[in-house]
């Protein structure tokens, strides 16, 4: 499993140059912040690299379409001309944008794509209204309190934390190093 640290750390040991590969699926919804992990790393890539991929020995497959895909490692896959929409840089890495991501998984159109459609578009709507933060944006260390153990209170050092209120959820105390809801502003 990738989480956002992880992701990045084997997208940054790639020898690739930026503007020949983009992260997709699984990979791009942890980027972009929609989920906490990915199990695997897919990406996109031009015809330039795929050509050097192939050239250097590494597996490669036909897709439908006659596309390659190269199989670079236990949990790489890289697809040759993978992309709808535009590809934006966040933490120095280059992904597919959230609008080519939707479109991406609606030609895909099973199941789980159709599913992390739905997360997308749900994460979207609860930030635009101001509910929720998407997960990237979360992942701090925060102190918890525990009522449940006599006013005590512990770090914790969440990978992400996802956050919903109620209108009528009363704003949380800033007392005792105990983080309100503002802190994640």
């Amino acid at each position: 499993m990738f989480d956002k640290f992880s992701l990045l750390q084997q997208l940054r040991e790639l020898p690739f140059s930026e503007e020949e590969y983009w992260v997709v699926a699984g990979g791009a919804m942890v980027l972009h912040g929609i989920r906490p992990q990915t199990h695997d790393i897919d990406l996109g890539c031009s015809t330039r690299l795929a050509d050097k991929l192939e050239q250097q020995g590494y597996a490669v497959s036909r897709c439908e379409d006659g596309t390659r895909k190269i199989s670079y490692s236990e949990h790489v896959e890289i697809f040759e001309n993978w992309i709808e929409g535009a590809v934006e840089i966040i933490s120095g890495v280059p992904v597919v944008c959230m609008d080519g991501l939707i479109r991406m998984k609606k030609k895909l159109g099973r199941e789980k794509d159709l599913a992390d459609i739905a997360l997308i578009e749900q994460v979207r709507e609860a930030s635009r209204l101001g509910n929720i933060r998407p997960l990237a944006k979360l992942s701090k260390a925060v102190k918890v309190a525990d009522t449940g153990n006599q006013g005590k209170a512990e770090s914790k050092a969440l990978s992400a934390v996802t956050v919903t209120l109620r209108e009528d959820t009363e704003s949380f105390k800033k007392t005792d190093g105990v983080f309100n809801k503002d802190t994640f502003s």
